[in-house]
């Protein structure tokens, strides 16, 4: 029986992508992600009947359009407590944290992944840990011109990028992130690797992130969340050129407790 692909892709329209939108927003990241439903709604069959000449990867589609969507929150968020619960914290609980696992001296140079509104910033400054340099990444426009205006120092520089794809003119000694990584879609994986192609051999990469197994979409879809097992980390540290030195945990705040890695690169 020949299929009319009009019909087809009236359906589709009419139907098929209404239902879709009203399921919860968290359901269908989690279907996005299922290996089962991404081979039943892109095979060559049904791209072909929904008018897709072209057969593309799924996985890496998903991938892109996943990133995208997720992004689109981080690149338009201001500065403030707005990043950080709703609360305006200090950093000095990850930093103090990180200074007693990784060496700093006037020859240090320093990697912040998701600068935000300068917590860590400002509480690595008030700790009076010494650097060289001190970089500070962020995906959001808005936060580095904020940023530029808070911390007027020769050695300390912001760039608005994401981490993902951008490449770094420096290398560096100790790389850190702090409530970040969790939001990075599908997995922090590929940043953490090409973050890694910049660390020199001896630095330390520290980080943390939601233990546990889920995936899900908070704020009513405008942000995405993921937890990890250790050994899924401990994949992605291989993957990315790492090895573990620990895990421990930081406290933010009474509320939130979170898995901490501290990481190595040997070579």
């Amino acid at each position: 029986m020949k299929v009319n692909k009009k019909i087809v892709r009236r359906v589709n329209k009419k139907i098929v992508q209404p239902l879709w939108r009203r399921v919860p927003r968290g359901i269908q990241v989690q279907l996005q992600e299922a290996p089962v439903v991404r081979r039943l709604f892109d095979t060559a069959v049904v791209q072909s009947l929904l008018g897709n000449t072209e057969v593309k990867d799924p996985d890496r589609e998903w991938t892109d359009q996943g990133r995208a969507q997720t992004q689109i929150t981080w690149r338009k968020a201001p500065p403030g407590p707005n990043l950080t619960w709703g609360k305006a914290l200090t950093g000095e609980a990850f930093v103090s944290k990180v200074n007693s696992y990784a060496a700093f001296d006037e020859e240090t140079t320093v990697l912040e992944v998701g600068a935000g509104y300068g917590r860590l910033l400002r509480s690595f400054l008030d700790l009076g840990l010494p650097f060289k340099e001190y970089y500070g990444l962020d995906i959001s426009e808005q936060n580095i011109e904020y940023l530029r205006k808070q911390f007027a120092h020769p050695a300390i520089h912001f760039m608005w990028a994401d981490v993902e794809e951008i490449f770094l003119p420096f290398r560096f000694d100790v790389g850190f992130s702090s409530l970040t990584f969790k939001h990075l879609y599908p997995s922090f994986e590929a940043s953490l690797r090409n973050c890694t192609r910049y660390m020199n051999p001896g630095g330390r990469f520290i980080f943390d992130l939601v233990e546990g197994t889920q995936a899900h979409v908070v704020n009513e879809g405008r942000a995405y969340v993921r937890r990890y097992g250790r050994e899924e980390v401990l994949e992605i540290l291989e993957k990315a050129g790492l090895e573990l030195v620990t895990f421990d945990e930081v406290i933010h705040d009474r509320h939130y407790t979170r898995l901490l890695v501290i990481a190595a690169k040997t070579n």
